[in-house]
C-alpha cells in the first residue's frame, strides 16, 4: 500500500519505481491511496486512509499488508495505523517530518511563494496550491515541537506493536545552497526534512540515511536495496486467545493534583474470550468487547462512566493498552481531573 507528500500524487510518486518495490519485496500486488492535502489536514487525511484500509479488511477480506508511505504521507500513514485494526507486516517511512520540519516551523506566503518558484517543474507546486495547503493545515501539522506528532507514533506502536518500522532519510538538499540554509542551517537534510538517527527513534525498526533529495527517495536504488532486505516476512497466524490472567506494571501520569501524581505501579486484568467475544475485569472495572486479529476493542464499566479503549495483543502472552486513570474529590466524590495510563502485561 503506497501513499505520497504533498504536492504529488501515488502515481507521480512512485509511478517510476513500482517495479523495483514489487522485486524487492517480492509483492504480488501494489495498490495506492490518494488524500486531498489541499483540503483535509494530517488527522482528516489520515482518517479517510484509515477507513479505506478497514474497508479493505472488512469488505475485501485482506488480512495484512506492508505500507510505504513518503514525506508529509509518512504523518498521515501513521495516523491511519492507529486507527485501524488491519495488521501492518512493515511500514515504510521515506523522508517522513516525524519530529517536524523547520520549513514548516517558517511556513507562510512568502517562504510558499520562494519554494514555488524553487520547484518549476512541479505541476503542483504553485502558490495558489501553497496557499491551500497553508489553510488546510496540512503543512502546519509538521512544525517542530507539535505534540501530536509524537502521539500519532505512539498510538501506532500500540495498535500494531509487532510492525517493522523502516525509517529513511535523505541527506542530499534539493534546494540550492541559499534556501537549503535559510531552512536548516547547517543541519543534514533533504531540502525538506532534517536527516539524523534520532528522529522518530522511538518506532521500532531500522533507519537508513542516503545521499539522496527529498524527492528522489522513492527511486532511490539503495534505498530500495536497503528495504528489501530489512522486511520481515508476514506475520504468523493467530492460534488461542486473551483468555487468561495478566499482570504487569502501570503508568499513570502526574495530574497535578496532591494524592494524583501517577507513576509506576502493579496492574492486572482478567479476560475471557469466545468467539471473538471478551468479557473480564481489571481492579473493580467490568469490561467487554471485541477482538479482531492482534487488536481488542474494549469497554469500560468506570465508576465515572463507560470509557472505550483500544488494546493490542502480541498473538502470545503480552498486552498493551491504556486505561482512564482518576482523581476525585475525597469529600465528594466529584471527578477533579483525568488521565490516561498505558500498561503492559503478560499472562
Amino acid at each position: 500500500m503506497l501513499t505520497h507528500g504533498i504536492l504529488s500524487t501515488v502515481e507521480d510518486s512512485f509511478g517510476g519505481s513500482v517495479s523495483e518495490l514489487m522485486s524487492q519485496g517480492g509483492y504480488t500486488q501494489v495498490i495506492g491511496f490518494n488524500y486531498d492535502y489541499a483540503r483535509n489536514n494530517m488527522v482528516e487525511a489520515g482518517q479517510k486512509f484509515a477507513d479505506f484500509l478497514n474497508s479493505l479488511q472488512t469488505e475485501g477480506g485482506l488480512t495484512q499488508i506492508d505500507l510505504q508511505a513518503h514525506s508529509f504521507g509518512t504523518l498521515v500513514a501513521l495516523y491511519a495505523a492507529s486507527q485501524t485494526d488491519l495488521a501492518i507486516n512493515n511500514m515504510i517511512l521515506l523522508g517522513g517530518p516525524l519530529d517536524g520540519t523547520p520549513a514548516a516551523d517558517l511556513a507562510g506566503p512568502g517562504l510558499l511563494t520562494l519554494l514555488a518558484n524553487y520547484a518549476p517543474d512541479n505541476p503542483y507546486a504553485t502558490t495558489t496550491t501553497f496557499k491551500d495547503v497553508l489553510e488546510s493545515g496540512m503543512f502546519l501539522d509538521a512544525q517542530t515541537g507539535n505534540p501530536l506528532l509524537k502521539t500519532i507514533r505512539t498510538n501506532a506502536i500500540n495498535r500494531h506493536p509487532n510492525t517493522n518500522y523502516i525509517k529513511i532519510f535523505g541527506s542530499k538538499s534539493m534546494w540550492g545552497s541559499i534556501v537549503t540554509e535559510f531552512l536548516f542551517d547547517t543541519a543534514p537534510n533533504d531540502g525538506m526534512v532534517p536527516a539524523s538517527e534520532s528522529v522518530g527513534d522511538d518506532l521500532p525498526g531500522p533507519t537508513y540515511i542516503v545521499s539522496e533529495e527529498h524527492d528522489k527517495l522513492q527511486s532511490n536504488s539503495d534505498v530500495q536495496q536497503f528495504v528489501g532486505a530489512n522486511l520481515i516476512s508476514a506475520l504468523p497466524p493467530i492460534t488461542g486467545d486473551v483468555t487468561g490472567y495478566w499482570t504487569g506494571t502501570i503508568n499513570n501520569p502526574n495530574l497535578g493534583i496532591y494524592g494524583c501524581n501517577g507513576g509506576l505501579s502493579y496492574f492486572s486484568i482478567s479476560l475471557s474470550e469466545d468467539a471473538g467475544s471478551i468479557s473480564g475485569s481489571y481492579g473493580s472495572v467490568s469490561v467487554s468487547g471485541n477482538r479482531s486479529e492482534y487488536a481488542l476493542s474494549i469497554n469500560a464499566d468506570t465508576s465515572f462512566g463507560n470509557r472505550s479503549y483500544s488494546w493490542t495483543w502480541d498473538g502470545g502472552d503480552t498486552l498493551t493498552g491504556s486505561v482512564a486513570y482518576y482523581c476525585w474529590s475525597d469529600d465528594t466524590g466529584a471527578l477533579l481531573k483525568e488521565g490516561s495510563g498505558t500498561f503492559t502485561v503478560t499472562r
